[in-house]
């Protein structure tokens, strides 16, 4: 499993931290066991669905929209119709639709934040309230809703990202970009890049909220 910060190293400076825990995700993007996962031939690629997004993911994409002049998809904001979403050009996650060869080819399926077909390029936004944070900090925390600790929930998110890279071929290349987001795999094969929240706040100058309700 992905390494975490210990006590003392959470006291260190931001860029200091950041190192080291691009240490630890080079570390296990190594170990990633490949073949567990394979798509569903039957279903078509690209597919997309009307779904409901966080506000801060859909900033995140936009952003990214804006600094590399591309079309990303995603879904809506909480506040806009899905009737009005569907007229725009970037309405719909990406659905992934994949058998788990390890558990008996079972068919399961799950949502991308954001892609963008012309880059291939999947993009997801880690809310801390949902996600719990990248370095391991504040593992006992709890989110009552869904009644797991932050440590579960990083674990889970660091389960699924491995999946998308077994799925998608994503190489074990590892670059931190300088907003902060971690980007898997290089062109012309699939990336994916991750925004961690505390990275995210980091970079748009937002001040933290601890145990906000966060994606």
């Amino acid at each position: 499993m992905l390494g975490k910060l210990t006590k003392k190293e959470s006291e260190l400076s931001y860029e200091a931290r950041m190192d080291i825990m691009k240490g630890h995700i080079e570390k296990h993007v190594k170990k990633l066991k490949r073949g567990n996962y394979k798509f569903i031939p039957t279903y078509e690629f690209p597919s997309y669905i009307d779904r409901v997004s966080t506000t801060e993911a859909i900033d995140f994409i936009d952003y990214c929209k804006a600094k590399d002049k591309i079309n990303i998809r995603h879904g809506f904001e909480p506040t806009t119709t899905k009737s009005s979403m569907k007229r725009k050009l970037n309405s719909g996650e990406l659905v992934v639709a994949y058998y788990d060869v390890s558990k008996g080819n079972i068919q399961k399926s799950m949502f991308i934040d954001g892609f963008c077909e012309e880059t291939r390029t999947l993009y997801e936004y880690y809310g801390e309230y949902f996600h719990g944070r990248l370095d391991g900090l504040n593992g006992g925390l709890k989110n009552k809703k869904g009644n797991k600790t932050y440590k579960q929930m990083r674990i889970k998110t660091i389960e699924r990202e491995d999946k998308l890279r077994d799925l998608f071929g994503i190489s074990n290349k590892v670059e931190i970009l300088p907003d902060g987001s971690i980007c898997y795999g290089e062109s012309p094969g699939y990336r994916l890049i991750c925004m961690w929240q505390e990275q995210w706040y980091k970079f748009s100058g937002k001040e933290e909220e601890k145990n906000s309700y966060r994606q």
